[in-house]
């Protein structure tokens, strides 16, 4: 006949749903997190898909023919148009890490 295991003191199982419960509420924190960025993130997205249509609407129509080039304070302005949000997500990859860092990196 095969002889049956005791069961666990209930301070282990209480500890083992403390614990489940910690790393649940801790993951619920994070979707929030996530979704919270969803909604900037798309409207960041339409407003530089908005910019970059704009910039081409406006060089195109200044055109005076095929094959010119635009006039350079024109070109200033589409390389504006781009290093702007470029520079802008290098300063926020740097400055998440920074923050990442000073908390004590990997967790």
């Amino acid at each position: 006949m095969a002889t049956m295991t005791p069961p666990a003191p209930s301070r282990v199982v209480n500890r083992t749903h403390r614990v489940i419960r910690a790393q649940a509420l801790k993951q619920q924190e994070q979707k929030n997190k996530v979704r919270g960025l969803y909604l900037p993130l798309i409207f960041g997205g339409v407003l530089l898909f908005a910019a970059v249509v704009t910039t081409a609407i406006i060089l195109a129509s200044d055109a005076d023919g095929e094959g010119s080039l635009p006039y350079a304070s024109e070109q200033i302005f589409v390389l504006l148009m781009w290093l702007i949000p470029v520079s802008a997500a290098a300063i926020g990859v740097v400055w998440y890490k920074r923050g990442k860092a000073d908390r004590g990196g990997k967790r």
